[in-house]
């Protein structure tokens, strides 16, 4: 994991009340699964794009949602469209670029 990653979950380390105790860990349950869900479905979404632009080669009856989506090598995608960039600055989804 990266330490990004785990940054945004929302655990840290608190600091002992007494020299003799140990410190103990701590997490921010919905900041946790909030950035484990985004987390999923950024899998997700990257699983779909590899299903829907690549064709099978040597498959013996292809579906034709298998590669319906042919992109060429560099293409980039769309920007989204402004409601959908409004609701990301209300919500506080921001891509990462």
């Amino acid at each position: 994991m990266a330490q990004s990653h785990f940054d945004a979950l929302g655990v840290w380390r608190t600091e002992p009340r007494w020299p003799s105790t140990l410190s103990s860990m701590v997490a921010d349950l919905s900041t946790t699964g909030f950035t484990l869900m985004k987390s999923a479905l950024e899998y997700v979404e990257a699983f779909t794009k590899l299903i829907i632009r690549n064709r099978p080669s040597n498959a013996v009856s292809p579906s034709g949602f298998l590669g319906c989506v042919q992109a060429l090598p560099g293409e980039v995608e769309p920007p989204p469209p402004e409601k959908a960039v409004l609701y990301q600055a209300l919500f506080g989804f921001h891509t990462e670029s």
